[in-house]
């Protein structure tokens, strides 16, 4: 699904509703650095590319700083968009994926030493407990760890 419209004061919330793979976020041509007078925050929860003039290196740093995925450089050609997206979404992904396995990490700290305490598991049993229950039931890791926990998980 591809939008073209000017930004609104509501352009953050109606991206946030559709939850699109990616956002292309062009910049101003007479901006001097797009990601200081960028119309949108960059924490969409979505990829981000930014479609810019060829870009100086202040405002390559500037991007991505703010979270840029991936830069399209004017005059954009159609064979670009499709590779450049696909990187962009891929690497927004793994990135999102590591957050929150780094977020979940003190709740699986948590609950394998309660399941230690509780049922005398060793650490890696402990650990593969977690891990197997998850698998069975779908859920990711940090989800298990929650439900062991109980009404103390954070």
């Amino acid at each position: 699904m591809v939008i073209d419209c000017p930004v609104r004061a509501d352009s953050v919330d109606l991206l946030r509703r559709m939850e699109p793979d990616a956002v292309v976020l062009a910049a101003d041509d007479g901006a001097a650095d797009p990601a200081d007078e960028r119309p949108l925050p960059l924490d969409l929860s979505t990829a981000v590319v930014l479609l810019a003039s060829p870009a100086s290196a202040r405002t390559l740093r500037s991007a991505r700083a703010a979270g840029v995925m991936g830069v399209l450089l004017r005059p954009l050609r159609a064979q670009d968009l499709a590779p450049t997206l696909e990187i962009a979404i891929a690497r927004f992904r793994e990135l999102r994926r590591l957050r929150r396995a780094l977020a979940d990490r003190p709740l699986v700290e948590a609950a394998k030493a309660r399941l230690m305490a509780r049922e005398g598991l060793s650490e890696p049993a402990a650990f593969g407990w977690l891990r197997r229950r998850a698998m069975e039931q779908r859920i990711r890791i940090g989800e298990m760890a929650r439900s062991v926990l109980g009404p103390d998980a954070g």
